[in-house]
């Protein structure tokens, strides 16, 4: 009698997540489809999925990433440049599911061109080396990880580009962001948010001064 049928429909192995029988196979070990966190769907063997022979579709992984680009001296423990940092964690957001962050590049269809998958000298020569305070930035929120969309921005510039940093248009027709309004007429965003919040027009919200309030002199 062989071996009961085991179903791993549903089930995550390393970067695959099993879909269902290859009913088409009909060699003498079973296949599953499965998609690769990449998107790509291949049939692979029971005993691969498994064991572990196999982790993904194929396609570029963390670790090997890690181990390919040793030669520029910058990945080693301990002495991890900056740059070095930031072009790995790229990976981690769009190709890692388990990372904390992942729902928000991976999951929404953000990847990394094929220019940078090719290796860390060629992120640095299209980056440069990143300036004292200033942290790789998206231009597009929504556009991949590719030298055209990305630069070395400060935090201020890093928090005029967040998704939840809304745009408010004043009488005027001048459309900036909540932070951008609390930056020029010295206010703090929190003040202006709760305004709109209780219903003041985004004018008035802008134009009413802050009432200082004192407390009474202890004499």
């Amino acid at each position: 009698m062989g071996k009961p049928f085991n179903d791993l429909s549903g089930k995550s192995f390393n970067s695959l997540t099993v879909i269902e029988r290859d009913y088409d196979y009909h060699g003498r070990a079973v296949k599953f489809y499965c998609r690769c966190v990449c998107g790509t769907i291949k049939s692979i063997e029971t005993h691969s999925i498994q064991s572990g022979n196999i982790k993904s579709c194929g396609c570029l992984r963390i670790s090997s990433l890690s181990k390919h680009n040793t030669t520029h001296g910058e990945s080693k423990q301990h002495k991890r440049s900056k740059e070095y940092l930031a072009w790995a964690s790229i990976f981690e957001r769009c190709y890692n599911p388990n990372h904390k962050s992942y729902k928000h590049y991976g999951g929404r269809g953000i990847t990394v061109c094929e220019q940078w998958k090719s290796g860390f000298p060629e992120f640095l020569k299209n980056m440069g080396r990143c300036p004292d305070g200033h942290s790789l930035d998206r231009i597009d929120v929504d556009g991949n990880y590719e030298p055209k969309n990305c630069r070395w921005a400060g935090a201020k510039e890093q928090g005029n580009n967040k998704r939840n940093n809304r745009l408010l248009i004043d009488n005027n027709g001048d459309v900036k962001t909540l932070s951008e309004w609390a930056d020029m007429i010295h206010m703090l965003p929190e003040t202006i948010s709760q305004r709109i919040k209780h219903g003041w027009s985004i004018d008035k919200s802008l134009s009413t001064p802050v009432k200082i309030r004192r407390n009474n002199a202890i004499k």
